[in-house]
């Protein structure tokens, strides 16, 4: 989505190359205004600026403005080298939440959100190459606690993996 101002609910977008055309780029939306991406996950895309701008990219959003974002997970993504404003979930937020997603901590150079303002980046936590992240000293694979947040709320697919791999659809 180019522009996302209502809610985007159990999306996945994987293998992908996302060109930019735009000053925003995000695996499931460039700019997300005032709308909410839950229960979602970007794996293995690459997002490329051939366009010469260099603005907001990010594994989830380019931009968000009183956006939110929870129980979400990013993996493996690359961010072509011109893009300055690189974030693992958004490239440049205002007034916006971050809450209970994953990313991959051998990409924990880049940010959650790489430029922020009056925003909520908590409680967040990384994972590590098995997938297994710490959460109140319980290790967990994140498919687990991704399924937790979702309890018996019908509205959310659940989340499972192959062999402790990477969590997807059920």
């Amino acid at each position: 989505a180019g522009l996302a101002s209502g809610e985007i609910i159990n999306c996945s977008v994987e293998n992908t190359t996302i060109i930019a055309t735009t000053l925003a780029l995000g695996s499931i939306t460039g700019n997300l205004d005032k709308g909410k991406i839950f229960n979602c996950y970007a794996s293995h895309n690459t997002i490329e600026n051939k366009t010469g701008n260099t603005n907001a990219r990010g594994g989830i959003a380019g931009n968000s403005i009183n956006g939110e974002i929870q129980n979400c997970y990013v993996y493996n993504n690359s961010y072509d080298s011109r893009s300055k404003n690189k974030g693992q979930f958004i490239g440049i937020a205002s007034n916006t939440t971050l809450k209970h997603c994953y990313y991959d901590i051998s990409k924990s150079t880049f940010p959650l959100i790489k430029e922020a303002t009056n925003c909520t980046a908590t409680p967040n936590y990384k994972y590590n190459t098995s997938f297994k992240t710490t959460i109140n000293d319980s290790t967990l694979h994140i498919s687990e606690s991704l399924n937790q947040w979702i309890g018996k709320q019908k509205i959310y697919r659940r989340w499972t993996s192959d062999n402790g791999g990477p969590p997807y659809f059920e």
